[in-house]
């Protein structure tokens, strides 16, 4: 076997179609998880206790526990600002020192690791985050949350989501980024384990 023939294609010389993103980026990052990643989510984890998402935009995460998770399973729901979901408190998660059992949230992008932090301070069960695969590289936060933090596990979304932006009409469809639902436990330390979802 050559060497080149281990390049990726664009090395070798054939040319890629470059994606041409035909929308602003959304305000506050507000871009919409189709409702299969927290089904994915709760057919390999069980939930003990109520959830709060704290960035619920239209209320992807609470409607899907809601249908599917337990009867212990109460759902808290809030957000910065009102995207129309009923029953949405607003609240600045930032500013908010309310415990909670397990909170589970898609975080604003630029926002995650700070997400993720104040949600361990808050939390007394899991912490579950869904977050692009390219969150896991990064050496200013692997010294900032996952070594003070390992995750207990990592469960990575085989199929790619489309998260169009909230409020654009755009279709949810071809996602091109590789997500992962990073699952936290207050005072967890040792090893993380590595799964692929379906």
């Amino acid at each position: 076997m050559s060497h080149q023939s281990l390049l990726p294609a664009a090395s070798a010389g054939h040319a890629r179609q470059r994606i041409i993103v035909d929308h602003e980026r959304q305000q506050n990052d507000f871009y919409i998880d189709p409702p299969f990643c927290t089904e994915l989510l709760l057919g390999a984890v069980g939930f003990c206790g109520p959830v709060w998402d704290p960035c619920c935009g239209r209320g992807t995460i609470p409607e899907v526990f809601d249908r599917l998770g337990t009867r212990d399973n109460g759902i808290r729901a809030s957000d910065l600002v009102d995207r129309g979901y009923p029953g949405t408190e607003i609240i600045d998660f930032f500013a908010s020192r309310d415990s909670a059992e397990n909170i589970v949230f898609n975080p604003p992008y630029a926002q995650a690791e700070a997400f993720i932090r104040h949600a361990l301070d808050l939390a007394s069960g899991v912490v579950a985050a869904l977050v692009n695969l390219k969150f896991l590289a990064s050496q200013g936060r692997r010294q900032r949350l996952f070594v003070p933090y390992p995750p207990v596990q990592i469960l990575v979304l085989s199929r790619r989501p489309s998260m169009p932006p909230g409020g654009s009409g755009l279709a949810a469809k071809g996602g091109t980024a590789d997500y992962c639902w990073l699952l936290h436990q207050r005072g967890h330390v040792g090893p993380t384990m590595m799964r692929w979802l379906a």
